[in-house]
């Protein structure tokens, strides 16, 4: 099955009800979506543990991350993205073989920022600590909002 992908966001109960795998953990990432006038999309983080009863085949095909997704006219870059596997951090990604047991955590980069993050209104950097995607030092050394 493929996961995440472009087309869907796919409830992790779906994925788990059709893969061998049991998702620990799914969190959306502080400070990942790249600063700007527009804030990147945040990246996420999920972690994957193999419950099937056999190993079965894991392919990984990942976007963004040697290079981070660019930010445009004056907007940062978002955060890379990064995939460990067994606590190992993997670079190259061959199909591989997930056997009982195995975790896979896969980080989804952030998008980039659009315009200069001095522009982005003080209320919105505010919601946006408060949602937890943007820290409160990032609020502060970035966007020049006290919060």
């Amino acid at each position: 099955m493929a996961y995440p992908h472009s087309s869907t966001v796919t409830p992790a109960e779906i994925f788990e009800s059709q893969c061998p795998v049991i998702m620990r953990r799914k969190v959306m990432l502080t400070d990942s979506g790249g600063a700007g006038r527009q804030r990147g999309g945040p990246g996420q983080e999920f972690e994957l543990v193999c419950v099937a009863s056999q190993p079965v085949t894991l392919t990984i095909r990942p976007d963004l991350v040697r290079f981070p997704a660019p930010g445009v006219f004056g907007g940062h870059h978002g955060a890379r993205g990064q995939v460990w596997f067994n606590e190992q951090i993997v670079e190259r990604f061959p199909p591989m073989e997930f056997r009982p047991g195995d975790v896979c955590i896969i980080r989804v980069p952030g998008g980039g920022g659009y315009g200069a993050p001095s522009e982005r209104q003080a209320g919105r950097v505010r919601q946006d600590v408060t949602a937890g995607l943007v820290s409160p030092r990032a609020a502060r050394e970035i966007y020049g909002v006290e919060v």
